[in-house]
Formats: C-alpha cells, sequence, structure tokens
C-alpha cells in the first residue's frame, strides 16, 4: 500500500510537535504527530499553518482544529457553526504538509464545551 506525504506505516505516533527525533530510528521515520491548532471562529481569517517540517521527514500528520480549549469550547455554540465551518476550512486550504484533520477535541466532556 503506498503511502503519501504526511502518512506513516506505523500506527504510534506524538501529541504536539517536539519529540519527533523519538521516531526517527536509523534515518527512517516511524510513527505520527497529532499537532493541535486553536484557530477561532471568524470567518474572515485567513491563517494557516505549515506541516512541512514534520512530514518531509517521512512522518505522518495528523492535525486537530479547535475553537479554542476548555471552557471556551472545542467546537462552538451552534449559532456559531456557519463562521467556524468558514474558518477551518480557510485554514485548511491555507495549510501545507498535512491533509488528515480533526474537528474538535472530545466533545462528550463537559469540559471542553
Amino acid at each position: 500500500m503506498p503511502f503519501h506525504k504526511g502518512e506513516n506505516r506505523f500506527i504510534y505516533g506524538l501529541h504536539d510537535p517536539g519529540g519527533e527525533h523519538l521516531m526517527i530510528v536509523n534515518g527512517q521515520a516511524k510513527g505520527w504527530v497529532l499537532v493541535t491548532e486553536e484557530i477561532g471562529s471568524e470567518a474572515n481569517d485567513r491563517g494557516s499553518a505549515d506541516y512541512r517540517n514534520i512530514a518531509d521527514r517521512g512522518l505522518g500528520v495528523i492535525v486537530r482544529l479547535n475553537q479554542s480549549y476548555g471552557s471556551n469550547g472545542t467546537i462552538p455554540r451552534e449559532e456559531r457553526y456557519p463562521e467556524f465551518a468558514q474558518r477551518v476550512a480557510n485554514f485548511v486550504a491555507g495549510s501545507q504538509g498535512a491533509h488528515i484533520w480533526l474537528i474538535g477535541n472530545e466533545m462528550n466532556l463537559e469540559r471542553e464545551q
């Protein structure tokens, strides 16, 4: 099975960048990096990120997009869904080095709502 840049055949990884060197063994990348991003919910925000520094090493990249963290809500209240959806679309369209995206974190936990 072929893998695309930003993917890896191993199933384990890191939560947040910073330990990538631990997953490169004898020059071979062995794992994934989950990057979390707080992107807000402003529909006109075109900010994005570049994950090529991870993908170019052969590691898999997964990006989790949160409106915010904790009691501010990992996703917004329902009335802000359209703005958040546009913000997510803007972020994804402008970002490089990743193509696997998660929206929100543990929405079943009260502290994340």
